[in-house]
């Protein structure tokens, strides 16, 4: 690490809050009280007139730690935001405000301290980047993302923009180391996947097994309660075919009866005709004389 006495304390740093940045700051130790740390400064904060240097983590980093917790396109959205908001910090004023990515600072703390005016002093040797180191084939695919026209202009003008600083080692994208690195990584978790999907599969197939019980179970009821059901229907049936046939009993001695009072109908108009007749009136005190000539004494 680096002594604080070669880095200018005139200068303001700014850095995210990441383990790179803890790295990166360690390596340039400013001045005590002369760090910012969080989200990007807005242009008030940076409008005084010390000297301030804004420290971004690289692209391909950036994106590929973003990836570990979002989609390509998201991530790619999020990096372009922010490095639009950081040139444009940038352009507030040129020779104040300068830029350096944290991975270039981390490596050659000393050449940035030089470059901002402070005192020749040789790198030390980096601490081991803190945090967790990204996921090759993220790298890889956050490589292929800055490619697009849109992403590479506006990376050529951030590294335009930014101090010019040695590439630090291990940068480039070694395309078949990554290769190498996934294919062994995705054996162990092609193993751990089969692992997970053979109990996946014992667990379905114990839950498969006891639904048939069940399902055998159920089918000894219904067929219980279909024979229960015939038997009801079949004496349903019973009770339908007498219920039928007394109605027909009824029907026959309804229609029986209202014969019967048809014909009492008629009995009784003949009565009334006779008893209404001439010869019936005339004849009346021949039948009341008989009637008494019957009666004893």
């Amino acid at each position: 690490m680096t002594d604080n006495a070669h880095f200018p304390p005139q200068w303001l740093v700014w850095a995210p809050e990441t383990p790179a940045a803890d790295t990166a700051l360690a390596a340039l130790a400013p001045a005590e009280g002369r760090v910012l740390r969080g989200p990007l400064p807005d242009q008030e904060q940076v409008s005084g007139p010390e000297p301030v240097l804004l420290l971004y983590p690289a692209p391909r980093s950036a994106l590929a730690q973003a990836m570990r917790d979002t989609g390509p396109e998201a991530a790619l959205e999020d990096w372009r935001r922010k490095t639009v908001a950081l040139l444009e910090l940038h352009r507030q004023d040129r020779r104040r405000i300068r830029l350096a990515s944290l991975e270039a600072t981390a490596a050659r703390p000393g050449a940035l301290a030089r470059q901002l005016g402070g005192a020749d002093a040789a790198d030390a040797q980096p601490a081991e980047p803190a945090g967790t180191a990204p996921d090759p084939v993220l790298v890889l695919l956050a490589d292929h993302l800055l490619r697009t026209d849109e992403a590479r202009a506006l990376l050529e003008e951030l590294e335009a923009a930014s101090l010019p600083m040695p590439a630090p080692a291990g940068e480039a994208v070694d395309a078949k180391a990554v290769h190498a690195a996934y294919s062994a990584s995705s054996k162990g978790e092609g193993h751990r996947e089969r692992s997970a999907l053979q109990r996946r599969i014992e667990t379905l197939e114990a839950d498969l097994a006891a639904r048939d019980r069940q399902i055998s179970a159920l089918d000894e009821q219904a067929l219980a309660l279909a024979a229960a059901t015939d038997a009801d229907k079949a004496d349903l049936r019973h009770k339908q075919e007498r219920l039928d046939r007394q109605r027909q009993a009824l029907e026959k001695t309804k229609a029986s009866l209202k014969k019967a009072r048809e014909t009492l109908q008629d009995r009784d108009a003949e009565i009334a005709h006779l008893l209404g007749s001439h010869s019936y009136r005339v004849t009346a005190p021949l039948r009341r004389l008989r009637t008494m000539l019957k009666r004893p004494g």
